[in-house]
């Protein structure tokens, strides 16, 4: 493996480090930073906007010139369960900072659509449960009025049978013409 310097790995790094601020949520204050590339597309792989939004507040921590999570003697995913941090706000805070990281990296539209997918899913989701019980309802009507031979306020089911309907049709034929 040669040490070569590559001049746009130099411009990336000042721009990552250019990108840290203090980011205050519910009185806690964080020092965030931008995703890199690799990591932006490993939030833009997650599957769900709840993974996207966790990785990138993990990934986007900043403590002692560089990333949190570079630092293997930091245990990241414990801070988010801290009771320090335990303030009642909506969405958590982990999930806040998850959304600012994605905001100075770039990653907003993508966040936008994992939630637009999301919400997609569950509205179909949805209808098909709702037309289930649509279909589940009107079997119990129909087995109801098989089992008790009622229909529309009947006493009881009447008897019909194609011999019956051909001797209307022909009498009602006779009355018309």
């Amino acid at each position: 493996m040669s040490n070569i310097f590559r001049v746009k790995n130099f411009f990336a790094k000042q721009i990552m480090l250019s990108s840290i601020q203090e980011f205050e949520v519910e009185g806690v204050v964080f020092d965030i930073m931008a995703l890199s590339a690799e990591l932006k597309k490993e939030v833009e792989s997650c599957s769900s906007h709840v993974g996207m939004l966790s990785l990138a507040a993990d990934s986007g921590l900043y403590f002692d010139g560089s990333r949190a999570i570079d630092n293997e003697s930091l245990d990241v995913s414990a801070l988010w369960g801290d009771s320090a941090l335990d303030v009642d706000c909506d969405p958590c805070i982990q999930y806040r900072v998850g959304e600012k990281v994605c905001e100075i990296s770039g990653l907003t539209s993508a966040l936008e659509d994992m939630i637009s997918l999301e919400q997609a899913v569950i509205e179909e989701e949805e209808e098909a449960a709702k037309k289930e019980i649509e279909a589940a309802e009107k079997e119990a009507a129909t087995e109801e009025l098989m089992r008790s031979g009622k229909i529309d306020g009947d006493k009881e089911l009447p008897l019909v049978d194609v011999d019956r309907l051909n001797e209307d049709e022909a009498e009602a034929r006779r009355l018309i013409g």
